[in-house]
């Protein structure tokens, strides 16, 4: 459990034990399009000019999906959130596939499943491939990850923090479970295994915090 929060990851632990660990990094941004243009040019969202999430990357921007993709690489990317698709943020540059939702969000589990499949069908090729998963994102809604959590919320007593607070980060805590089984899924694919696998978050969130 990292800073003392109680949260299951397994999946996200292992990665973290056998590979290279960063305790302290930083977003360039505390939102979605900044954050991720960042991410994938190299270049801080200040710079590019872009500081909110529907200012669109420029077509001249060099992103690591072209620079993959000049080295013959197949690439694809799977994004959980309307404003990640190439029409609002202009992401899809250097990518040959894109699946992103037409409305709204998508869930991890469609996302990691189009991923498996494009990965499937690449075989014997070199692919670089992007996942975004927004559902640690309000609204919580995990179900099947969330229960206990919101158990030991709702046993605590006391007013400090309030009772709602303490069951949002339940909620959130729970998503970040969900995430986590998702990428199992992911990671446990003979490729993905093989390759190389860089996890970061774009953002957090608030919580009652601030």
């Amino acid at each position: 459990a990292m800073s003392g929060v109680k949260v299951e990851t397994p999946a996200l632990d292992a990665l973290a034990a056998r590979g290279v660990l960063f305790e302290r990094a930083q977003a360039v941004s505390c939102i979605t399009l900044p954050s991720h243009t960042a991410m994938l040019t190299g270049v801080h969202s200040r710079d590019l000019g872009i500081v909110d999430n529907v200012t669109a990357l420029k077509p001249s921007a060099r992103t690591l999906a072209e620079v993959f993709q000049e080295r013959g690489y197949r690439t694809v990317a799977a994004v959980g959130a309307l404003h990640l698709g190439h029409e609002i943020s202009g992401l899809s540059q250097g990518f040959e596939r894109v699946s992103a939702p037409l409305l709204g969000t998508k869930s991890g589990e469609e996302s990691v499943d189009q991923l498996l499949e494009w990965i499937d069908e690449f075989r014997g090729q070199p692919v670089f491939a992007w996942l975004h998963l927004y559902d640690p994102h309000a609204p919580y809604e995990s179900p099947d990850f969330d229960q206990a959590f919101l158990e030991e919320a709702r046993a605590e007593g006391g007013d400090e923090p309030p009772l709602y607070v303490r069951e949002e980060r339940a909620k959130y805590r729970g998503e970040i479970g969900y995430v986590d089984h998702q990428l199992s899924r992911l990671f446990g694919h003979p490729r993905v295994r093989e390759g190389v696998v860089a996890f970061t978050a774009d953002h957090g969130e608030v919580l009652g915090e601030h």
